[in-house]
């Protein structure tokens, strides 16, 4: 009877990472798990859990595993629920099972959410992407509140990602990304992901090859003196 109330759904979520950007340097990332809590924007707490029983995790990622899993607790606000559906402070428990490419993490929510969700990096046409397979079962009447969730906050979280793999590009990375961010602040058109990547491509490309002064040219905007990177002209 509880299958008959209950939904499996499915989705995908893809975001190329900068080129340079290495396959063990990417995979380190999605190994680092109070990283994930960062990258999301709900999250207000967090703490690492020792549960009493070793949580198990599906049959297909069993031969990948190349870690424990180590479980977290967390406390997300999230203001856009339904009233009386769940209050702000959701809180979950997070496990974390890293595997050869990636980490394998399910979510325990409120009300019976499970979400299952294998972040990998994967190679295409010689550049890597991020790609995060999500499958999550709750109540049908849940599940759109839960899709619309997911959907609402992934771009954010990708781009944190995205961003976070374009600091090891170079050695000295903070001019790069404090330039990055006034190219943001000066864009009149909302920037997605796909954008944000490449505009992270054309600002640390020049960076990593020394030539700083490629930067200027790519602004359509006077710079202040104390954004530019050392050694512009």
């Amino acid at each position: 009877m509880s299958s008959f109330f209950n939904t499996r759904t499915t989705f995908v979520h893809k975001s190329p990472l900068p080129k340079g950007t290495t396959t063990d340097a990417a995979i380190a990332m999605l190994h680092d798990h109070p990283y994930f809590f960062e990258c999301n924007p709900h999250t207000a707490k967090f703490e690492l859990l020792k549960p009493e029983t070793k949580p198990d995790v599906p049959d297909p990622v069993k031969p990948q595993v190349v870690k424990e899993t180590e479980c977290y607790q967390a406390t997300d606000i999230v203001h856009a629920l339904p009233a009386g559906l769940w209050d702000s402070n959701v809180v979950s428990t997070y496990e974390f099972t890293d595997i050869g490419r990636g980490v394998f993490v399910r979510i325990r929510s409120p009300l019976n959410v499970v979400m299952e969700t294998v972040w990998e990096i994967e190679e295409e046409r010689d550049q890597l992407e991020l790609v995060e397979n999500v499958s999550f079962t709750c109540s049908r009447l849940l599940a759109p509140v839960v899709r619309s969730q997911c959907e609402g906050g992934w771009r954010k979280i990708h781009g944190k990602m995205v961003n976070h793999s374009a600091t090891i590009l170079v050695p000295d990375t903070e001019p790069a990304l404090i330039f990055y961010d006034y190219a943001r602040s000066v864009s009149k058109r909302p920037i997605n992901c796909s954008t944000e990547t490449a505009i992270l491509s054309a600002i640390l490309t020049p960076l990593y090859y020394g030539d700083h002064s490629v930067l200027l040219r790519r602004s359509g905007k006077p710079i202040p003196a104390g954004l530019l990177p050392p050694g512009s002209t």
